[in-house]
Protein backbone atom coordinates (compact mmCIF):
# COMPACT_ATOMS: atom_id res chain seq x y z
CA UNK A 1 0.00 0.00 0.00
CA UNK A 2 1.04 3.61 -0.46
CA UNK A 3 0.91 6.90 1.45
CA UNK A 4 -2.82 7.38 0.89
CA UNK A 5 -3.60 4.17 2.76
CA UNK A 6 -0.84 3.84 5.33
CA UNK A 7 -1.03 7.43 6.56
CA UNK A 8 -4.28 9.11 5.53
CA UNK A 9 -6.62 6.11 5.67
CA UNK A 10 -5.08 5.02 8.97
CA UNK A 11 -5.45 8.58 10.27
CA UNK A 12 -9.12 8.68 9.30
CA UNK A 13 -9.90 5.31 10.87
CA UNK A 14 -8.07 6.13 14.11
CA UNK A 15 -9.74 9.52 14.30
CA UNK A 16 -13.17 8.01 13.69
CA UNK A 17 -12.50 5.43 16.43
CA UNK A 18 -12.33 8.41 18.85
CA UNK A 19 -8.64 7.99 19.64
CA UNK A 20 -7.23 11.33 20.89
CA UNK A 21 -5.77 13.45 18.09
CA UNK A 22 -2.26 13.52 19.58
CA UNK A 23 -2.11 9.74 19.44
CA UNK A 24 -3.87 9.53 16.07
CA UNK A 25 -0.98 11.51 14.62
CA UNK A 26 1.59 9.17 16.17
CA UNK A 27 -0.24 6.05 15.01
CA UNK A 28 -0.70 7.25 11.44
CA UNK A 29 2.83 8.64 11.15
CA UNK A 30 4.32 5.40 12.48
CA UNK A 31 2.23 3.39 10.03
CA UNK A 32 3.68 5.33 7.09
CA UNK A 33 7.18 5.84 8.50
CA UNK A 34 7.71 2.09 8.27
CA UNK A 35 8.16 2.72 4.52
CA UNK A 36 10.43 5.73 5.04
CA UNK A 37 12.83 4.52 7.73
CA UNK A 38 15.33 3.07 5.29
CA UNK A 39 18.69 3.47 7.03
CA UNK A 40 20.65 1.76 9.72
CA UNK A 41 22.37 4.72 11.31
CA UNK A 42 23.17 6.14 14.69
CA UNK A 43 23.55 9.48 16.39
CA UNK A 44 25.83 9.55 19.41
CA UNK A 45 25.51 12.22 22.04
CA UNK A 46 28.59 13.81 23.57
CA UNK A 47 27.69 12.17 26.88
CA UNK A 48 27.86 8.74 25.21
CA UNK A 49 24.13 8.17 24.73
CA UNK A 50 23.08 6.64 21.43
CA UNK A 51 20.05 6.70 19.16
CA UNK A 52 20.34 3.79 16.74
CA UNK A 53 18.00 3.84 13.77
CA UNK A 54 16.65 0.58 12.33
CA UNK A 55 15.70 0.16 8.70
CA UNK A 56 12.12 -1.05 8.32
CA UNK A 57 12.17 -0.69 4.51
CA UNK A 58 14.52 -0.32 1.56
CA UNK A 59 13.97 1.89 -1.44
CA UNK A 60 13.40 -0.02 -4.70
CA UNK A 61 16.57 1.42 -6.23
CA UNK A 62 18.59 -0.02 -3.36
CA UNK A 63 17.09 -3.43 -4.14
CA UNK A 64 18.04 -3.14 -7.80
CA UNK A 65 21.52 -1.91 -6.99
CA UNK A 66 22.25 -4.74 -4.57
CA UNK A 67 20.49 -7.53 -6.57
CA UNK A 68 19.08 -7.22 -4.10
CA UNK A 69 19.37 -6.65 -0.59
CA UNK A 70 21.12 -9.60 0.96
CA UNK A 71 18.94 -12.46 2.10
CA UNK A 72 19.51 -11.60 5.75
CA UNK A 73 18.03 -8.16 5.12
CA UNK A 74 15.00 -9.74 3.50
CA UNK A 75 14.48 -11.61 6.75
CA UNK A 76 15.03 -8.50 8.90
CA UNK A 77 12.96 -6.08 6.85
CA UNK A 78 10.53 -7.50 4.32
CA UNK A 79 9.29 -10.47 6.35
CA UNK A 80 8.43 -8.77 9.68
CA UNK A 81 7.26 -5.42 8.29
CA UNK A 82 5.80 -5.94 4.78
CA UNK A 83 5.17 -9.62 3.97
CA UNK A 84 4.17 -11.17 7.26
CA UNK A 85 4.15 -14.95 6.65
CA UNK A 86 0.83 -16.73 6.58
CA UNK A 87 2.27 -19.95 8.00
CA UNK A 88 0.41 -22.17 5.53
CA UNK A 89 1.88 -24.99 3.44
CA UNK A 90 4.21 -27.85 4.22
CA UNK A 91 7.62 -26.32 3.44
CA UNK A 92 9.56 -23.41 4.85
CA UNK A 93 9.29 -21.41 1.62
CA UNK A 94 5.55 -21.92 1.36
CA UNK A 95 5.00 -20.96 4.99
CA UNK A 96 6.65 -17.60 4.26
CA UNK A 97 4.01 -16.61 1.70
CA UNK A 98 1.91 -13.74 3.02
CA UNK A 99 -1.75 -14.54 3.68
CA UNK A 100 -4.53 -11.95 3.88
CA UNK A 101 -5.86 -11.43 7.40
CA UNK A 102 -3.92 -14.46 8.58
CA UNK A 103 -4.02 -16.05 12.01
CA UNK A 104 -0.44 -14.89 12.50
CA UNK A 105 -1.30 -11.29 11.59
CA UNK A 106 -4.22 -11.25 13.98
CA UNK A 107 -2.15 -12.72 16.79
CA UNK A 108 0.46 -10.03 16.17
CA UNK A 109 -2.06 -7.21 16.46
CA UNK A 110 -3.71 -8.67 19.56
CA UNK A 111 -0.34 -9.07 21.23
CA UNK A 112 0.62 -5.46 20.56
CA UNK A 113 -2.65 -4.18 22.03
CA UNK A 114 -3.02 -6.51 25.00
CA UNK A 115 0.53 -7.23 26.17
CA UNK A 116 2.20 -3.84 25.90
CA UNK A 117 -0.14 -1.62 27.91
CA UNK A 118 2.63 -0.08 30.00
CA UNK A 119 5.12 0.48 27.19
CA UNK A 120 6.01 4.15 26.58
CA UNK A 121 6.08 3.41 22.86
CA UNK A 122 2.66 1.71 22.76
CA UNK A 123 0.94 4.12 20.34
CA UNK A 124 3.90 3.91 17.95
CA UNK A 125 3.73 0.11 18.15
CA UNK A 126 0.05 0.27 17.21
CA UNK A 127 1.05 2.28 14.14
CA UNK A 128 3.60 -0.37 13.20
CA UNK A 129 0.92 -3.03 13.61
CA UNK A 130 -1.43 -1.03 11.36
CA UNK A 131 1.14 -1.05 8.56
CA UNK A 132 2.02 -4.73 8.85
CA UNK A 133 -1.60 -5.83 9.16
CA UNK A 134 -2.84 -3.79 6.19
CA UNK A 135 0.00 -5.02 3.99
CA UNK A 136 -1.42 -8.52 4.32
CA UNK A 137 -4.45 -7.26 2.36
CA UNK A 138 -2.27 -6.09 -0.53
CA UNK A 139 0.78 -8.38 -0.45
CA UNK A 140 -0.96 -11.72 0.05
CA UNK A 141 0.20 -14.39 -2.37
CA UNK A 142 3.78 -13.10 -2.31
CA UNK A 143 6.61 -13.60 0.18
CA UNK A 144 9.31 -11.34 1.60
CA UNK A 145 12.24 -13.35 0.27
CA UNK A 146 13.58 -13.97 -3.21
CA UNK A 147 11.52 -17.00 -4.13
CA UNK A 148 10.39 -18.97 -7.15
CA UNK A 149 6.87 -18.61 -5.78
CA UNK A 150 7.03 -14.85 -6.46
CA UNK A 151 7.80 -15.33 -10.17
CA UNK A 152 4.92 -14.66 -12.54
CA UNK A 153 4.35 -15.86 -16.11
CA UNK A 154 5.56 -13.34 -18.62
CA UNK A 155 2.46 -13.67 -20.79
CA UNK A 156 -0.20 -13.60 -18.08
CA UNK A 157 -0.17 -9.92 -17.19
CA UNK A 158 -3.55 -8.13 -17.55
CA UNK A 159 -4.28 -4.67 -16.21
CA UNK A 160 -7.88 -3.44 -16.04
CA UNK A 161 -8.04 0.35 -15.97
CA UNK A 162 -10.90 2.38 -17.41
CA UNK A 163 -8.86 5.57 -17.64
CA UNK A 164 -6.19 5.19 -20.36
CA UNK A 165 -4.10 8.01 -18.89
CA UNK A 166 -4.06 6.22 -15.54
CA UNK A 167 -2.80 3.04 -17.19
CA UNK A 168 0.10 4.98 -18.68
CA UNK A 169 0.66 6.64 -15.32
CA UNK A 170 0.85 3.28 -13.53
CA UNK A 171 3.44 2.02 -15.98
CA UNK A 172 5.55 5.11 -15.37
CA UNK A 173 6.92 7.89 -17.52
CA UNK A 174 7.64 5.46 -20.34
CA UNK A 175 4.27 3.75 -20.03
CA UNK A 176 2.90 5.03 -23.31
CA UNK A 177 6.05 4.05 -25.15
CA UNK A 178 5.96 0.57 -23.65
CA UNK A 179 2.31 0.17 -24.48
CA UNK A 180 2.66 1.36 -28.07
CA UNK A 181 5.50 -1.07 -28.75
CA UNK A 182 3.97 -3.99 -26.92
CA UNK A 183 6.67 -3.98 -24.26
CA UNK A 184 4.55 -3.93 -21.11
CA UNK A 185 5.51 -7.54 -20.42
CA UNK A 186 9.18 -6.64 -20.70
CA UNK A 187 8.71 -3.84 -18.20
CA UNK A 188 7.15 -6.23 -15.71
CA UNK A 189 9.83 -8.85 -16.39
CA UNK A 190 12.58 -6.33 -15.67
CA UNK A 191 10.88 -5.35 -12.43
CA UNK A 192 10.86 -8.97 -11.35
CA UNK A 193 14.39 -9.78 -12.51
CA UNK A 194 15.91 -6.67 -10.95
CA UNK A 195 14.52 -7.59 -7.55
CA UNK A 196 15.47 -11.27 -7.71
CA UNK A 197 11.81 -12.33 -7.47
CA UNK A 198 11.56 -10.50 -4.15
CA UNK A 199 8.06 -9.69 -2.95
CA UNK A 200 5.70 -8.49 -5.66
CA UNK A 201 8.42 -7.07 -7.94
CA UNK A 202 7.03 -9.08 -10.86
CA UNK A 203 3.64 -7.43 -10.35
CA UNK A 204 5.21 -3.97 -10.07
CA UNK A 205 2.93 -1.70 -7.99
CA UNK A 206 -0.33 -3.44 -8.90
CA UNK A 207 -0.99 -4.83 -5.39
CA UNK A 208 -0.56 -1.38 -3.82
CA UNK A 209 -3.09 0.68 -5.80
CA UNK A 210 -6.53 0.68 -4.15
CA UNK A 211 -8.65 1.06 -7.30
CA UNK A 212 -6.83 -1.46 -9.47
CA UNK A 213 -8.28 -4.64 -10.97
CA UNK A 214 -5.42 -6.81 -12.23
CA UNK A 215 -4.60 -10.36 -13.26
CA UNK A 216 -1.50 -12.53 -13.56
CA UNK A 217 -0.41 -16.12 -13.10
CA UNK A 218 2.49 -17.52 -11.12
CA UNK A 219 5.18 -19.63 -12.79
CA UNK A 220 5.27 -22.14 -9.95
CA UNK A 221 1.96 -23.04 -8.40
CA UNK A 222 1.78 -24.23 -4.83
CA UNK A 223 -1.00 -25.93 -2.94
CA UNK A 224 -2.42 -22.79 -1.33
CA UNK A 225 -2.13 -20.41 -4.28
CA UNK A 226 -4.83 -18.96 -6.44
CA UNK A 227 -4.94 -20.69 -9.83
CA UNK A 228 -4.62 -17.24 -11.36
CA UNK A 229 -4.64 -13.93 -9.54
CA UNK A 230 -7.71 -11.96 -10.52
CA UNK A 231 -7.72 -9.32 -7.88
CA UNK A 232 -9.87 -6.27 -7.27
CA UNK A 233 -7.87 -4.23 -4.81
CA UNK A 234 -10.79 -2.00 -3.85
CA UNK A 235 -12.59 -5.02 -2.41
CA UNK A 236 -9.65 -6.35 -0.39
CA UNK A 237 -8.64 -2.85 0.76
CA UNK A 238 -12.18 -2.30 2.04
CA UNK A 239 -12.03 -5.63 3.84
CA UNK A 240 -8.70 -4.61 5.34
CA UNK A 241 -10.00 -1.18 6.38
CA UNK A 242 -12.87 -2.76 8.28
CA UNK A 243 -10.59 -5.27 10.00
CA UNK A 244 -8.10 -2.53 10.89
CA UNK A 245 -10.86 -0.33 12.27
CA UNK A 246 -12.00 -3.13 14.55
CA UNK A 247 -8.51 -3.32 16.06
CA UNK A 248 -8.32 0.45 16.46
CA UNK A 249 -11.64 0.28 18.31
CA UNK A 250 -10.26 -2.43 20.60
CA UNK A 251 -7.21 -0.28 21.23
CA UNK A 252 -9.39 2.77 21.98
CA UNK A 253 -11.36 0.75 24.51
CA UNK A 254 -8.27 -0.83 26.07
CA UNK A 255 -6.18 2.32 26.47
CA UNK A 256 -8.73 5.12 26.82
CA UNK A 257 -11.91 3.25 27.80
CA UNK A 258 -13.58 4.92 24.82
CA UNK A 259 -16.38 3.45 22.74
CA UNK A 260 -16.20 3.84 18.96
CA UNK A 261 -18.91 4.26 16.30
CA UNK A 262 -19.92 1.42 13.99
CA UNK A 263 -17.91 0.95 10.80
CA UNK A 264 -21.09 0.69 8.76
CA UNK A 265 -21.55 4.44 9.15
CA UNK A 266 -18.42 5.16 7.08
CA UNK A 267 -18.22 2.11 4.85
CA UNK A 268 -19.76 3.85 1.84
CA UNK A 269 -17.37 6.81 2.09
CA UNK A 270 -14.35 4.52 2.17
CA UNK A 271 -15.66 2.35 -0.62
CA UNK A 272 -16.10 5.41 -2.86
CA UNK A 273 -12.54 6.62 -2.23
CA UNK A 274 -11.04 3.20 -2.88
CA UNK A 275 -12.74 3.08 -6.28
CA UNK A 276 -11.22 6.35 -7.53
CA UNK A 277 -8.87 5.89 -10.49
CA UNK A 278 -6.57 8.75 -9.61
CA UNK A 279 -3.02 9.63 -8.77
CA UNK A 280 -1.74 9.26 -5.23
CA UNK A 281 -2.15 13.01 -4.69
CA UNK A 282 -5.74 12.86 -5.91
CA UNK A 283 -6.53 9.95 -3.62
CA UNK A 284 -4.95 11.71 -0.65
CA UNK A 285 -7.09 14.76 -1.35
CA UNK A 286 -10.21 12.62 -1.04
CA UNK A 287 -9.10 11.22 2.31
CA UNK A 288 -8.35 14.72 3.61
CA UNK A 289 -11.88 15.78 2.66
CA UNK A 290 -13.35 13.37 5.22
CA UNK A 291 -10.70 13.78 7.93
CA UNK A 292 -11.83 16.26 10.57
CA UNK A 293 -8.39 17.39 11.71
CA UNK A 294 -6.60 20.01 9.64
CA UNK A 295 -2.95 20.65 8.81
CA UNK A 296 -2.01 17.00 9.13
CA UNK A 297 0.00 16.53 5.92
CA UNK A 298 2.68 13.88 6.17
CA UNK A 299 6.33 14.90 5.90
CA UNK A 300 8.82 12.03 5.97
CA UNK A 301 11.60 14.36 7.13
CA UNK A 302 9.91 15.39 10.39
CA UNK A 303 11.15 12.40 12.39
CA UNK A 304 14.42 12.24 10.43
CA UNK A 305 15.13 15.76 11.68
CA UNK A 306 14.40 14.63 15.23
CA UNK A 307 17.00 11.93 14.75
CA UNK A 308 19.53 14.45 13.45
CA UNK A 309 18.93 16.67 16.50
CA UNK A 310 19.54 13.90 19.03
CA UNK A 311 23.09 15.02 19.80
CA UNK A 312 21.92 18.61 20.36
CA UNK A 313 20.03 17.84 23.57
CA UNK A 314 21.70 18.89 26.80
CA UNK A 315 21.56 15.27 27.90
CA UNK A 316 21.00 12.21 25.73
CA UNK A 317 18.27 11.02 28.10
CA UNK A 318 16.12 13.91 26.90
CA UNK A 319 16.04 12.39 23.42
CA UNK A 320 14.20 9.33 24.69
CA UNK A 321 10.95 11.31 24.69
CA UNK A 322 11.13 12.12 20.97
CA UNK A 323 8.84 10.51 18.45
CA UNK A 324 11.68 9.00 16.48
CA UNK A 325 13.24 7.35 19.53
CA UNK A 326 9.89 5.84 20.54
CA UNK A 327 9.31 4.68 16.96
CA UNK A 328 12.62 2.83 16.86
CA UNK A 329 11.81 1.26 20.23
CA UNK A 330 8.56 0.04 18.68
CA UNK A 331 10.11 -1.40 15.50
CA UNK A 332 12.86 -3.08 17.54
CA UNK A 333 10.27 -4.75 19.73
CA UNK A 334 8.06 -5.69 16.78
CA UNK A 335 10.89 -7.23 14.79
CA UNK A 336 12.14 -9.27 17.74
CA UNK A 337 8.63 -10.40 18.66
CA UNK A 338 7.77 -11.51 15.12
CA UNK A 339 11.06 -13.22 14.29
CA UNK A 340 11.92 -14.70 17.67
CA UNK A 341 8.56 -15.32 19.36
CA UNK A 342 5.62 -15.34 16.96
CA UNK A 343 6.95 -17.15 13.88
CA UNK A 344 8.78 -19.90 15.82
CA UNK A 345 5.44 -20.62 17.49
CA UNK A 346 4.22 -21.58 14.01
CA UNK A 347 7.38 -23.63 13.31
CA UNK A 348 8.94 -20.92 11.13
CA UNK A 349 12.61 -20.28 11.92
CA UNK A 350 13.35 -17.15 9.90
CA UNK A 351 16.14 -15.74 12.05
Amino acid sequence: MQLDMHYYATFYLAEYANIPLEDVLKIAYSAQYIDDSTKYDSNQHKDGGLLYGIASAHHPLDCVKNRLIKRIEQRHVWIPFHFLPGGEGNTFEKKLICTKNSKIANEMFKNHIENNTNKDYLVYLIGVACHVFMDTFSHYGFSGISSKYNSVKKDSFILHVKNKEMKDYILGKKGKFLKDFGLEKIARYLAEFSTGALGHGGAMTFPDRPYLHWELEFVDKYSNSEEMINRKNNETFLEGSKALYNYLCKFAKKKYNIDSPDFNNIERKIKNILAIEGTKAERISEWKNIIKAKNIDYNSETWEEEKDNFDKFKYSKNGIETNVYRFHQAVSYHRYYVLKDLLPKYKIAVY
